[in-house]
């Protein structure tokens, strides 16, 4: 999401002795938004696997960008994979949901935990402004406070515009 010209431009930096530092405290800066939103910041590719099928599947992470395949053993315990023309996948709400195609069921499966595998892609190909500037704020905080600070009573913590750059991406677990 954020590239280390990008980083060294925010934090005014113009020497490469900090470079490694940057480099990790931008990974340090992208998982706390990854983590604030519960959302994946760059396109990856992430696996569930289930003890067989539920009446629905519900993807766990966001955004959903496609479904690569959905395997499982079958009552013989052979490994399949099931045709993308056996299910739909519904992609409007904040996680997307797998269902077989109408007036279909799941096939059966073996009797054995982890039994079904569905693999897909989630993430965002070029996160939101608010999100990256959110990141730039963590990043200039990690960089410039390298521990925590106490003044008075209060803790210095997540910068608060940032908090409200992230809030309309977050989602709550439920």
């Amino acid at each position: 999401m954020i590239t280390l010209a990008e980083a060294k431009a925010q934090l005014v930096v113009d020497h490469t002795d900090d470079d490694s530092l940057i480099v990790s405290l931008i990974n340090s800066a992208e998982a706390m938004v990854a983590s604030y939103t519960n959302r994946v910041m760059d396109t990856a590719t992430k696996t569930m696997i289930l003890d067989g099928f539920p009446s629905v599947i519900t993807l766990d992470a966001a955004p959903f960008v496609s479904l690569t395949s959905i395997v499982y053993n079958d009552t013989d315990d052979a490994e399949q994979t099931l045709s993308a023309s056996l299910y739909t996948v519904d992609a409007r709400g904040t996680y997307a949901k797998v269902t077989p195609v109408y007036g279909a069921d799941w096939p059966s499966t073996t009797d054995a935990p982890q039994s079904v595998t569905v693999t897909f892609v989630a993430g965002y190909s070029t996160p939101s402004e608010p999100l990256k500037q959110a990141a730039l704020m963590y990043l200039s905080s990690l960089y410039e406070q390298r521990e925590n600070h106490i003044t008075g009573v209060m803790a210095n913590k997540v910068p608060v515009s940032a908090e409200y750059l992230m809030q309309p991406y977050r989602i709550y677990p439920v």
